[in-house]
């Protein structure tokens, strides 16, 4: 069995040697099919192929005394549309569109899954500003699945947006 908060102890001065911040460690996989997988940002904000080359082979060094058995090591960013998963994450990601999947507070604990805005969080619980405006407490525990969300450069201006291709076809007729 692998211990993450072994793991997470000693991948933490190995990646800060590197100038590089631990964002998370899963495992994945079980027997010979395991993966261990390590993601982690760059303190300036860029993380390159190089960086993450030097972490592997230093990360692979120190890890094999406590791994048990086969598993594959992936070392990598979080990505630009990362996962929520840790109180701090949700802290990076203060004032961002997030997409958040949780279990709601009514009596059937329905699963939603909402784009919203993260306005604040801590260990217990954040809070998001939904899309109709109303804010709204969701527990740490309640929260099945997060990720922030990238977004594409700046909304389309109204009616600037594509026309559909039979409105198109008909102006250009007329022409």
């Amino acid at each position: 069995m692998i211990d993450i908060d072994k793991i997470r102890s000693a991948a933490l001065p190995v990646l800060a040697t590197l100038g590089l911040d631990l964002y998370d460690v899963e495992i994945t996989g079980s027997g010979r099919a395991r993966t261990l997988r390590i993601t982690m940002t760059a303190s300036d904000g860029g993380l390159g192929i190089d960086q993450i080359t030097d972490a592997t082979h230093a990360l692979d060094a120190v890890l094999d005394a406590l791994i048990d058995g086969p598993c594959m090591l992936e070392v990598s960013s979080p990505g630009l549309e990362r996962p929520l998963r840790r109180p701090e994450h949700f802290a990076t990601a203060l004032g961002r569109a997030i997409s958040v999947k949780f279990r709601d507070t009514d009596a059937n604990a329905t699963v939603r899954r909402e784009r919203v805005q993260l306005v604040s969080a801590d260990d217990e619980c954040v809070l998001v500003l939904m899309a109709n405006g109303t804010e709204q407490t969701i527990r740490h525990d309640a929260i099945t699945a997060a990720h922030t969300v990238f977004e594409w450069g700046p909304a389309p201006r109204p009616g600037k947006g594509k026309q559909p291709a039979a409105q198109r076809t008909k102006e250009t007729t007329r022409s």
